[in-house]
């Protein structure tokens, strides 16, 4: 399994940023193919544990060796170890490395076998293990603790809770420090410049592209100006027309996941919509900001490479990246004489269900084994991990939002209530696909697309021939027996 790896960013005016090679974190509920069924598991263990509740002291004199699973050793104590040890000093940890479970077999079954060789206390999943392993019974039922009355979790952000009951069948097995989720970025010199509305809470996808088309297609100084710009990760143009595909609950993939579906109707016509608004420049193009250095790590630019970072476009969509982002080149904008100010809503709606979120993930869910022989130990782990003084100081290296509304202010006073105005919807999950297709897929959509924009290619025509590519490689890949999830534009994270 891909998932998990730690990055820094660095603020340089070159703005370059190694990161990891193979970082996919994928998400959401699991098909029949790989053994967990579909939407959310049902589990295996739906008695309370059965042993009555007992918190561990932290001046009990008994030495306690707790196996943590985490990215890496160095990381782990950085991050929770350290300040943890400071309050429990009779626990030592043994770190398994994330790592391990990157094998070249399926990716959850790679996960289950590290979990039976190693033995792990404390797990870190992302969504697709936390849903399988719950319905394994494999996870400690943490209502128990919970009730015990040594934990606020009514502070916690309900979107993230509500999730993981609704991947747990029903009870929380695990906790989530963090989350990712997208918001709706805006220029507001920009729109004060053109004399068009700043956008609203609540809007939807047709509605953003509408304000977007009020924009002229350059500057007063003969730049191209765009209303809309995708994300700093973006890395290529399929992203907007899959973001406009999901935002309106269409299905990309057979239920066997043997074909993909994108020559139906309602797909082309989102299709053809996206290229349109690339081609008549309401939309920018993505320019990939990731360069491989040829030794398993990538480069990032951060700088001119994204149209809303450099002042060319109206509105984006993105993560917490870009806020760091433009703070960190507001300097460089300053010395260019481009400095502008700029603000945040929620990210578009879907009519269907609002105030719900399409774009939302949980990467790092923490979990104890079921049959853990340290689960008060574990427990108190869990605990302090969600405690509002270990987010606070997390909030100093994560780049991702934490899970306590309380510390919904960002670096610098910033607000970020947008990204939690809205509850994840659970609908939205990608499904498996074959080892090997995203990145394959990512290449044939990249190229279709540039070509449907350029004119090379009547949209019609690019659909169908990436619809025929992606259904054979679908076929050829799927007899493998080795799965991961569909996360286009998910494997990169800051």
């Amino acid at each position: 399994m891909k998932a998990w790896k730690r990055s820094k960013l660095v603020a340089a005016s070159a703005m370059l940023l190694a990161l990891a090679a193979g970082c996919e974190s994928p998400r959401g509920a699991l098909q029949d193919a790989v053994g967990g069924g579909a939407g959310s598991p049902k589990p295996a263990n739906d008695a309370p544990n059965a042993e009555p509740w007992k918190s561990l002291d932290p001046a009990a004199a008994e030495e306690i060796t707790l196996k943590v699973m985490y990215a890496s050793e160095p990381a782990f104590y950085e991050d929770y170890g350290n300040l943890f040890l400071s309050k429990y000093p009779k626990v030592e940890f043994q770190v398994i490395a994330l790592s391990e479970t990157r094998g070249e077999g399926d990716q959850l079954e790679e996960f289950r076998r590290v979990v039976r060789e190693r033995q792990p206390d404390v797990l870190l999943m992302n969504e697709t293990v936390y849903a399988a392993l719950a319905a394994d019974g494999a996870l400690y039922d943490l209502e128990m603790p919970i009730r015990s009355g040594d934990f606020d979790e009514e502070g916690l952000f309900p979107g993230v809770t509500d999730m993981l009951r609704a991947k747990g069948g029903g009870k929380l097995y695990g906790l989530s420090d963090t989350f990712r989720s997208k918001a709706l970025y805006y220029n507001r010199t920009l729109f004060e410049t053109y004399g068009v509305p700043t956008p609203t809470e609540g809007m939807t996808w047709e509605d953003v592209l509408a304000l977007s088309n009020r924009f002229p297609s350059a500057n007063d100084a003969g730049e191209p100006l765009h209303g809309l710009s995708l994300g700093t990760a973006a890395r290529g143009a399929f992203e907007l027309p899959y973001a406009l595909g999901r935002a309106r609950q269409l299905t990309m993939f057979a239920p066997d996941a043997s074909a993909t579906l994108l020559d139906a109707p309602a797909w082309l016509e989102t299709y053809e919509e996206a290229i349109a608004a690339y081609r008549d420049g309401t939309a920018a193009v993505p320019v990939s900001p990731f360069a491989a250095n040829g030794d398993g790590t990538y480069s990032v630019s951060l700088g001119d490479n994204n149209a809303f970072v450099a002042g060319r476009a109206a509105m984006a969509l993105d993560d917490l990246s870009m806020m760091h982002t433009l703070d960190a080149m507001e300097r460089i904008r300053k010395e260019r004489g481009k400095s502008f100010d700029w603000d945040l809503t929620t990210y578009p709606a879907q009519p269907e269900r609002p105030g719900t979120a399409t774009e939302f993930e949980l990467a790092s869910i923490f979990g104890i084994r079921a049959d853990s022989p340290n689960a008060a130990a574990a427990w108190a782990f869990l605990r302090h991990v969600h405690e509002e003084e270990t987010m606070r100081s997390r909030a100093r290296s994560t780049f991702e939002l934490l899970s306590r509304e309380s510390l919904s202010i960002g670096r610098g006073g910033r607000d970020l209530s947008a990204f939690y105005r809205l509850t994840p919807d659970p609908t939205a999950a990608p499904p498996l696909v074959p080892k090997g297709f995203t990145t394959a897929f990512e290449a044939m959509a990249e190229a279709e697309t540039a070509a449907a924009i350029a004119g090379d290619t009547a949209p019609e025509e690019a659909v169908k021939r990436l619809q025929k590519a992606a259904s054979d490689l679908l076929r050829e890949l799927g007899g493998s027996g080795r799965f991961e999830e569909f996360a286009l534009g998910r494997d990169m994270y800051l």
